[in-house]
């Protein structure tokens, strides 16, 4: 809501800064013309104000004011221009080339000619706007070369915004919007881990770690007294009938030694350039622990609710799949319902009947649910491990109460990485 009021806001702004310079010109037309009316009614002699030369200033204004209007008119359809750019999938931080051909077709001068070039943010914001001229020779062409550095993960849109000409005497002008809007897929920049300890890593993947843990299956090894959590259709209902006391029915549940990787797109800021380091940070971490992941054997998922609210499930992903993949994620978002999806995707994880033995969360949601939802996989012979991503600018005391639920990992015996973005893995598990 404060991103999309800041863009009202400086759109508003752009309008009412546009009809100041427009008023400013008219004003300078009637200035100009009133001088010149004056100087053909005052100076001179009765005789010399009754000639075509006593008028002369004053016609000469009026002929130059219509002409360069009329001027622009015919400037407008004789400019013809075109963007070319290396524009595909890139990197983050990596730069982009971008060149501007502009031709003017007309035997007339082109004596200004503004080219805007933009760069959108990851919520579709104009993040970076500037401006550069050039002027053309009749049947003259000419090229703009510039580069534009993508920061963040994400689809982007850049490139030429509009051209506005203007005439010889700067009073009119006509914008001339770019019809092609120019995608930019920008993928992770993943970091090499040097190790992590990941539960049953020197298992073989068809080997199947047999533990006991709640589940749905119809058999049951034994029984137990019900603890509160648990659901109410494990019950058993005949043994607790005959010992007045509830009982809960224990399944078998059969996990693989292999990895969940789950990322959650909900960050408590509603700062865009804070939430775009954060989604960078919960991006780049868990594809570098996948990738670390399959380098050590193990069967590896990446999971997380795309854009369409779908939940996606991303095995044996490949670093060529990573632009489809990006273009698949939502936004991240402070919005309170986006706290739903990570958490109904651990628990799917935590309770699946032949899912992964370690689950890695990567959030920016340090809330005591996210925390409990952890504890809970802990409970259930799960290995949980969460990267938890902090807003850059939090240092010293701010970031230790910001970080301060994650004590109760600590006594749960649940590891967990902080960082801010992802080139401090590099010091994980060195």
């Amino acid at each position: 809501m404060m991103a999309k009021a800041k863009q009202r806001k400086k759109r508003d702004l752009e309008q009412k800064r546009a009809l100041r310079t427009a008023i400013r010109k008219i004003c300078a037309c009637g200035i100009v013309l009133f001088v010149c009316l004056m100087l053909a009614v005052w100076v001179g002699n009765a005789d010399y104000k009754a000639t075509a030369i006593g008028w002369a200033p004053f016609a000469a204004a009026v002929s130059a004011i219509l002409g360069a209007w009329i001027y622009l008119q015919a400037l407008k359809r004789g400019l013809q221009f075109m963007e070319v750019s290396d524009l595909g999938d890139c990197k983050r931080g990596e730069d982009i080339s971008f060149v501007l051909r502009f031709k003017n077709t007309m035997p007339l001068f082109f004596f200004r000619i503004e080219a805007y070039i933009y760069m959108s943010d990851l919520f579709g914001n104009t993040a970076n706007e500037s401006m550069t001229t050039l002027a053309l020779a009749p049947f003259e062409q000419n090229e703009i070369n510039f580069t534009m550095r993508f920061e963040h993960i994400g689809t982007y849109s850049a490139g030429l915004k509009k051209v506005v000409v203007t005439d010889y005497l700067r009073l009119f002008s006509v914008t001339m919007e770019n019809p092609k809007k120019h995608l930019v897929q920008v993928t992770p920049k993943l970091q090499p881990l040097s190790h992590i300890d990941f539960s049953n890593e020197a298992s073989l993947e068809t080997f199947k770690a047999r533990k006991s843990a709640l589940s749905d299956s119809l058999d049951y090894s034994y029984v137990r007294g019900y603890v509160p959590g648990d659901p109410l259709k494990t019950i058993h209902w005949k043994l607790s009938a005959r010992t007045e006391n509830y009982m809960t029915r224990i399944f078998e549940v059969y996990t693989n030694p292999g990895v969940s990787i789950i990322m959650d797109f909900y960050a408590p800021d509603s700062r865009a350039k804070t939430l775009m380091g954060m989604f960078d940070a919960v991006a780049e971490t868990a594809f570098s622990v996948g990738r670390y992941a399959q380098a050590q054997g193990m069967e590896t998922e990446i999971h997380f609710t795309n854009k369409y609210g779908e939940c996606v499930r991303e095995v044996a992903w490949q670093q060529s799949r990573l632009p489809k993949i990006i273009a698949d994620m939502p936004r991240i978002s402070n919005k309170e319902s986006r706290q739903i999806d990570a958490l109904e995707l651990l628990e799917d994880q935590m309770k699946s009947q032949y899912g992964q033995n370690n689950l890695i969360v990567c959030t920016a949601n340090l809330s005591s649910r996210m925390i409990s939802e952890l504890i809970e996989a802990k409970a259930r012979r799960r290995e949980p491990m969460l990267f938890a991503v902090v807003p850059g600018d939090l240092v010293g005391r701010e970031r230790e109460d910001y970080c301060a639920a994650l004590g109760r990992l600590d006594a749960a015996g649940i590891g967990y990485v902080v960082l801010s973005k992802s080139e401090e893995l590099l010091g994980v598990g060195a």
